[in-house]
């Protein structure tokens, strides 16, 4: 039976392997991701999105910007059956729900989703769980189609799906990431990790696509375009979104055994499988990549503009101690702020700008600072007034480049970056936190105890807890845990502790 693939552009895809159908991460909204800063490259406005709804399934690989697209998503028959990875924030999921959506199914890794005529659908995620990012796996008519997306997986994985024989894998190609085009930095600097990052991201491409063997790779997810005047460089090299033909290129020079298995598409193409082979219907739709961003620019332009002005109109002024009060609770858990040992300015050039000084304790949150600040991240005051509000997050921001950080020395700080990008969703940050705990050594009566040194309800420092017969009690908040089981939390949730090790006192 005749099979067809429709690329939508970026990561979507119109999968259609004989009678079976699902719909991937389409983004056809033209208001762009990430506050208007993020456009799909080229253009994909000529596909209409009323000719997906009528498909039974939908798969969202992500809740990023630019592969659950609110517009276009929303705009779906409430009917279709939505398919998510069973990520551990629920906050995703739920949104679905709340737009209407009756069928909702959450799948775990590698649980498979019957979709009738023999069809089954399969989802992998990152092991890394707080990245939110997954792989389908569509089995139909004897094929196997992978798409991969930007999702990192282990080796173990990327076994079993090799071990499939995919015809076809769709793996995204180029960066997706606001380091370091959101970072203050020299050309020179700019350049020396422009230069790392788009080799260590060229060379996942192909490791991915090696590992897998599927018979053609289709790159995927990349790269958007910018079109405000800050970003629209961004788009010609000296970046870490390179397009196909740098992809090409470079496969040819550094893996040309890959590079005969490659297949372009565009938005709109199509690729046909019949009688066990495939088929790329590819067309170019720009001979000069500047002349074609240009016109593009023109005509997104008004739109990104009308979104920013609507954003912007729910701004309000900014006092020095509603941003203090605000830090303050951002950078509650001691576990992720005890060895910042940082200056950090928070910088409105039109509003009050904060210090916060970790280099001792209690931090300090100061309106005034004469010293240098080993990170500055600089915003306008509408921005900081909308995350007050709760209406964007910093990562929002970065992402848009709409913040600028600088730092001093030129050494990235993983635990304050981390509340940038996770703070304002509990489950994500609290995953963040306990990639590598820190251990302390503790006692009762007859055992010693090597646990984590923070708790892990709002991450204070439980050196000064009281132990008795193997229960740890924070003085913080009052939560108990049972150091003799596992650390188990007796009191005061279900997060429990992690103890390491335990050990008779000697003597």
């Amino acid at each position: 039976m005749r099979s067809t693939i429709t690329f939508l552009g970026h990561c979507g895809l119109d999968l259609r392997l004989g009678a079976t159908r699902v719909v991937c991460d389409p983004w056809l909204s033209t208001r762009g991701a990430y506050l208007g800063s993020w456009h799909q490259f080229p253009a994909n406005a000529h596909l209409v999105a009323t000719d997906l709804h009528d498909a039974p399934t939908l798969f969202l690989s992500s809740p990023r910007p630019d592969r659950f697209d609110l517009e276009t998503v929303a705009a779906f028959p409430k009917t279709i059956r939505v398919v998510v990875p069973a990520f551990p924030s629920r906050t995703w999921a739920e949104s679905l729900r709340q737009l209407g959506f009756v069928e909702v199914v959450e799948l775990a890794d590698w649980q498979p989703f019957d979709l009738g005529n023999g069809a089954r659908l399969t989802l992998v995620t990152s092991p890394t769980k707080h990245i939110l990012g997954s792989t389908l796996v569509l089995q139909a008519e004897g094929e196997v189609v992978v798409d991969q997306n930007d999702c990192q997986l282990d080796s173990e994985a990327m076994v079993r799906l090799a071990a499939m024989k995919p015809a076809l894998h769709f793996v995204q190609f180029s960066g997706a990431s606001y380091f370091p085009s959101a970072y203050d930095f020299s050309p020179e600097q700019t350049k020396t990790y422009v230069d790392a990052e788009v080799q260590r991201i060229a060379r996942r491409f192909w490791a991915a696509a090696g590992e897998v063997g599927a018979r053609y790779v289709v790159p995927t997810g990349g790269p958007p375009c910018f079109l405000d005047h800050r970003g629209f460089e961004l788009n010609f090299g000296d970046s870490i979104f390179f397009d196909t033909d740098e992809l090409l290129a470079k496969t040819a020079r550094e893996a040309p055994a890959l590079a005969e298995r490659l297949r372009i598409l565009y938005p709109g193409d199509v690729a046909t499988g019949e009688a066990g082979g495939w088929e790329f219907s590819s067309r170019k739709p720009y001979q000069d990549k500047r002349t074609y961003l240009e016109e593009y620019r023109l005509v997104r332009a008004p739109l990104r503009e009308r979104h920013l002005a609507e954003l912007r109109a729910q701004a309000q002024p900014v006092d020095s101690k509603e941003v203090r009060s605000y830090l303050r609770d951002f950078f509650q858990f001691e576990d992720m702020t005890w060895n910042l040992g940082l200056l950090v300015q928070f910088r409105l050039p039109d509003g009050p700008s904060v210090w916060v000084d970790f280099r001792k304790k209690p931090y300090r949150y100061q309106t005034e600072c004469e010293e240098p600040a080993n990170y500055v991240l600089t915003l306008d005051s509408d921005w900081m007034s909308l995350i007050l509000q709760q209406k964007v997050t910093w990562h929002d921001l970065l992402m848009a480049r709409e913040v600028t950080v600088r730092r001093d020395p030129d050494q990235d700080s993983v635990r304050f970056m981390n509340h940038l990008d996770y703070r304002h969703d509990e489950v994500l940050f609290d995953l963040v936190r306990r990639l590598d705990p820190v251990l302390i050594t503790v006692q009762d009566e007859q055992m010693e105890y090597v646990c984590q040194k923070f708790c892990p309800h709002r991450g204070r420092d439980l050196e000064y807890a009281i132990i008795e017969r193997g229960v740890l009690t924070c003085t913080a908040h009052g939560w108990r845990f049972d150091l003799r089981k596992g650390g188990k939390c007796l009191w005061g949730g279900d997060a429990p502790l992690f103890v390491k090790e335990i050990r008779p006192l000697k003597g």
